[in-house]
């Protein structure tokens, strides 16, 4: 498999002189596999560039999945080029949700009274998939799913060809136990056999997702914020502290971990600094896990 990175950076583009170097466009990772099927994840605005560059392979196949339907993992979609042009099938999953399925979202961000052409307009084939966990097959590849911690239906995905693994965790946040950060309204003391059953379930909970991670060659993984922004003010906001994301990559023995979904408000400069502090660590730890932080263009073999 080969992957370029497109879009790194979380919750709103970035782009600026203090964005230079790891680039400011929201989500997207572009997979190929060796039998040349080519998969997209996510279609923030890093996927208007991908698109250009499919011009010469037109007509193409292409299969987009959608982590979820938050607007910096799906705004860049009405500006993806090969949608335009008749011949081009693309293939868009994504997760189960609660009121409107995938195809609702995205008709709903083409109304015409928010963008100039409605998605009836274009001239590729579209075909939805709506996702649960579980797995899928596109051609000879795997995709696994598994739904993580966010403020709406979210998937990670793993994708497998061979004995080769890729596993993308765009949004997610630890399980925490809820009763300790909201206590009951009413004041009351909580039954310890209740809280025993929460624990125990966010156990469960963050175990799984170490499981789904475990032994990948490369895992991109949200850490959008800092141990001590997230304790301060960010909790339950849907992201992983960096540190929370090491262990994470650390625990579950990947082979590379990209820490990607870079806060707006991050530049160059700290974001340097944040991936030295990550490396010392994993020395400490005497793990050979490489770990970096994603820029745009960034291109790897696994």
């Amino acid at each position: 498999m080969k992957i370029r990175f497109w879009g790194v950076r979380g919750s709103i583009a970035a782009p600026g002189a203090h964005t230079v170097h790891f680039g400011g466009n929201t989500s997207c990772y572009e997979v190929v596999t060796r039998s040349g099927i080519r998969i997209i994840l996510d279609a923030g605005t890093g996927i208007r560039e991908l698109g250009l560059s499919l011009a010469p392979l037109m007509p193409t196949t292409v299969h987009i999945l959608i982590s979820h339907t938050h607007w910096d993992h799906i705004q860049g979609f009405p500006f993806f080029g090969p949608a335009f042009v008749a011949g081009n099938v693309i293939h868009l999953y994504g997760p189960i949700q609660y009121s409107k399925d995938l195809a609702a979202v995205i008709r709903m961000q083409m109304d015409y009274e928010v963008f100039p052409v409605r998605e009836a307009e274009l001239r590729s084939t579209l075909v939805y998939h709506d996702l649960g966990e579980g797995m899928i097959e596109i051609g000879d590849v795997r995709v696994r799913t598994k739904y993580t911690n966010h403020p709406v239906m979210t998937l990670s995905y793993r994708i497998e060809e061979g004995d080769k693994s890729l596993v993308y965790s765009g949004d997610t946040e630890p399980y925490f136990n809820v009763f300790h950060t909201h206590p009951s309204s009413d004041g009351s003391s909580l039954d310890p056999d209740e809280l025993g059953e929460v624990e125990d379930e966010v156990r469960h909970q963050n175990q799984r997702h170490l499981d789904f991670c475990r032994g990948a060659d490369l895992l991109i993984h949200d850490a959008q914020y800092t141990e001590e922004e997230y304790r301060q003010s960010r909790r339950g906001w849907g992201h992983t502290p960096i540190e929370h994301a090491l262990q994470v990559g650390l625990l579950s023995s990947v082979k590379r971990l990209a820490l990607s979904h870079h806060d707006p408000t991050r530049p160059d400069d700290q974001i340097f600094q944040l991936e030295r502090e990550c490396k010392a660590r994993v020395r400490d730890a005497g793990s050979e896990m490489e770990v970096f932080f994603a820029f745009e263009k960034q291109e790897i073999e696994i």
